[in-house]
């Protein structure tokens, strides 16, 4: 194991240096799937890891490397992938405390993360992307409209349900039906966390502990009606996004005004609420 951690790490060395030099780098066939191999051990343990305090250190250290992997790898051209690509690779920035680099990401790479959503889009794939670039617009943060953003298409999402859910449904075969239904719950469970963070980040309302706690409600349902539809890919999404968020909270600026006195939110809630707020986003 060992030394395939050591040729790994030489590989992401080496190719980080190359994009630092000539802006690009290729990977082999055998380099990409030994770091396949890697990443997926990274990951299960890291699953293993969950929710262990003590283990704070080490949980950190491996999604440092598993973001140091997935930002080698070449950006998926189909949107599904893409999307499931970047949603690991901006996760994993946060917990291994690499949050400026994939926040960085959004803000210079948006040809490279950006999805295409059309009226032929059907209802599962219309849930994934809108909550894939809402989750995007609340990492950016390139001004308090990006978090607007966020909170609109989740608002949007519930008012395209009527128009698209039954149809959805009706074109499952009967024998994938419940499996689908499983799904859309998860995802409906998802959409709710992220309105829920994106209207925190932009009134500072319920309470930081409050909204960790409505988000986590939310999330282990989804994680919990996604494991049921087998989906277990979408669960370990679910899982980073869960992570992510609380840590998102808890580094906010209401988190830390709510540490210091009522009188600091209260300003801070007033000058957010201005046209051309003077408190920078962190």
């Amino acid at each position: 194991m060992n030394k395939i951690q050591k040729i790994a790490e030489e590989i992401i060395s080496e190719k980080k240096f190359k994009n630092k030099l000539f802006g690009k780098h290729t990977l082999t066939q055998e380099e990409r799937e030994l770091l396949e191999e890697i990443l997926e051990i990274y990951e299960l343990a890291i699953i293993d890891l969950w929710d262990k305090e003590e283990k704070k250190n080490e949980f950190s250290t491996l999604s440092k490397k598993c973001f140091d992997i997935l930002q080698i790898f070449p950006q998926p051209q189909d949107d599904i992938s893409k999307i499931k690509h970047v949603l690991r690779l901006i996760a994993y920035s946060y917990l291994g405390e690499k949050w400026e680099d994939g926040r960085r990401f959004l803000i210079e790479e948006e040809n490279a993360w950006r999805i295409e959503i059309n009226n032929e889009n059907m209802w599962d794939e219309r849930l994934f992307k809108n909550t894939y670039l809402a989750i995007l617009y609340l990492v950016r943060k390139n001004s308090w409209e990006d978090f607007r953003k966020a909170v609109k298409l989740i608002n949007d999402l519930r008012d395209e349900q009527k128009n698209y859910e039954e149809k959805y449904l009706n074109s499952v075969e009967i024998e994938f039906k419940k499996g689908a239904a499983l799904e859309l719950a998860s995802f409906y469970h998802f959409a709710k966390s992220i309105e829920i963070l994106g209207r925190f980040m932009l009134e500072g309302e319920p309470s930081s502990d409050g909204v960790v706690s409505e988000i986590d409600y939310h999330l282990n349902k989804g994680i919990k009606f996604c494991d049921l539809s087998g989906n277990f890919e979408f669960s370990l999404i679910l899982r980073l996004m869960l992570a992510m968020f609380k840590k998102m909270v808890f580094n906010s600026i209401w988190r830390v005004s709510e540490r210091i006195n009522f009188k600091i939110t209260s300003f801070v809630k007033h000058i957010t609420k201005a046209s051309k707020p003077v408190y920078e986003l962190l």
